[in-house]
C-alpha cells in the first residue's frame, strides 16, 4: 500500500497535520497539533512543543511562526542568540523548521507520505502564500 498523502493546517498558534484517511498526527507528546513555535537556547533549536517548554523563560529567543506568516509582527526577519551569537533568520527558514518537525511526525506516524497540501487561509496575501512556498520547498 502506497504512503498516504497528509494535509497540514498551518494557524497562528498551532499546527495540524491530517492523512487522508482523516487519521490526526500526534506530537511528541500525544496531542492533536503541535505548537507553531521555534526557538532557540545555546546550540540548541526547540520547534513545536519543545519550544513551548522554553517559551516562558527564553521568549526574546522563540519565534511564533503563525503570528509571523499571519502579518501579526512586526515587519523584518527574526533575530535570536544561537549558536553563540546573534543570528538572523528569514520567515521561509523558520517556518521550513516547522514544517520539517510535522513532517517528520507524520513520516513516523504513516511510515512515509506521498505527498503534501499545505492549508492556509483565503485572506493571505501572495506574499505570505510565497514564504511558506519557499519554506515547503
Amino acid at each position: 500500500m502506497a504512503p498516504p498523502c497528509i494535509g497540514i493546517d498551518l494557524g497562528a498558534a498551532k499546527t495540524m497535520v491530517v492523512g487522508e484517511s482523516g487519521e490526526i498526527v500526534r506530537n511528541e507528546l500525544g496531542g492533536h497539533s503541535s505548537a507553531s513555535l521555534v526557538g532557540f537556547s545555546g546550540d540548541e533549536r526547540y520547534v513545536g512543543e519543545g519550544a513551548v517548554a522554553q517559551l516562558a523563560t527564553n521568549a526574546k529567543n522563540t519565534a511564533r511562526i503563525g503570528e509571523r506568516l499571519h502579518g501579526r509582527c512586526a515587519e523584518g526577519g527574526f533575530t535570536a542568540f544561537y549558536a553563540g551569537a546573534e543570528t538572523a533568520m528569514e520567515d521561509d527558514a523558520l517556518a521550513a523548521s516547522l514544517l520539517r518537525n510535522v513532517g517528520a511526525l507524520a513520516h513516523k506516524t504513516f511510515g512515509g507520505v506521498q505527498a503534501t497540501a499545505l492549508v492556509v487561509p483565503n485572506a493571505w496575501e501572495e506574499s505570505q502564500i510565497a514564504t511558506l512556498a519557499r519554506a515547503a520547498a
